[in-house]
């Protein structure tokens, strides 16, 4: 991360972090002096929890998520692909070097040697198998990353602003408690 965006993501989250403290210590004074809370403080002290705690939850939930649910067919995918990969090297390899011995054959030899060649439909086969493989994994594991970096964090950022706004709804819909007299 570039150092720039890691200095303003601090900065955002302290500046949450004091915002919400304020904010928290001005409800706490007013109900320890036994007033009565305006309605607003509350969904206000919500909100701010809410800014506060979205972001690292959503972080650790979509990273869980992805260990328990996605990061096998992962390492299977990435795996994958690296043997496709040196299947791929190694019969080219061999393809190459075929060619290179028939080159110092005679033309007769070459001749014979050509018209024996139905491996060059099971070198294609081979060959368009392993694409395929290359290609089904590549698939996974775009799918596996779109899941981790946004499937996941959407998902759960919107389980946790939906369970925000039945607090605040709540919050709004309950009769302000009346002032506390002190004696």
């Amino acid at each position: 991360m570039n150092p720039i965006h890691r200095r303003l993501l601090l900065i955002a989250a302290l500046l949450a972090s004091a915002a919400l403290t304020l904010t928290a210590l001005g409800v706490s004074g007013l109900l320890w002096r036994g007033r009565a809370l305006p309605r607003f403080a509350s969904a206000v002290l919500i909100g701010l929890l809410v800014l506060r705690f979205t972001v690292p939850l959503t972080i650790l939930g979509s990273d869980l998520a992805f260990k328990q649910l996605l990061a096998e067919d992962y390492r299977s995918s990435q795996q994958g692909i690296t043997n496709t990969a040196s299947e791929l090297g190694r019969q080219a390899a061999s393809a190459s070097q075929a060619g290179a011995s028939a080159a110092h054959e005679s033309t007769l030899d070459r001749l014979k040697h050509a018209a024996t060649l139905p491996d060059v439909r099971a070198y294609a086969e081979r060959m368009q198998l392993a694409a395929d493989r290359a290609v089904s994994d590549l698939i996974r594991l775009i799918v596996s990353f779109l899941m981790q970096t946004l499937v996941f964090p959407l998902l759960l950022m919107w389980l946790m602003l939906s369970m925000a706004k039945q607090a605040l709804l709540a919050a709004a819909n309950r009769p302000s408690p009346p002032a506390i007299q002190r004696r």
